[in-house]
């Protein structure tokens, strides 16, 4: 299977990174449809070899936190545990 981020222009490829916050995101927009290992390790291995710039994208768990904000009007409560 030819490599989907190698057939496109750089150009277009440096818009979707700028306009992606991970790589899976960034994955889905080449036409990607799992997260493929290889697929995965060749484009950031293709974006850091072309210098492109990936620091803007977040880690792994970003989007799994199930913890809940609160206000500190909602923790300070008078009487409150």
């Amino acid at each position: 299977m030819d490599c989907k981020y190698k057939m496109i222009p750089l150009n277009t490829l440096i818009e979707l990174v700028e306009s992606s916050v991970t790589f899976s995101e960034l994955m889905y927009k080449l036409g990607y449809t799992a997260n493929r290992g290889n697929s995965f390790v060749g484009l950031k291995n293709f974006l850091l070899k072309n210098n492109i710039d990936i620091s803007h994208f977040k880690g792994k768990g970003h989007g799994s936190s199930k913890n809940e904000k609160y206000s500190l009007s909602d923790i300070l409560v008078e009487n409150s545990k």
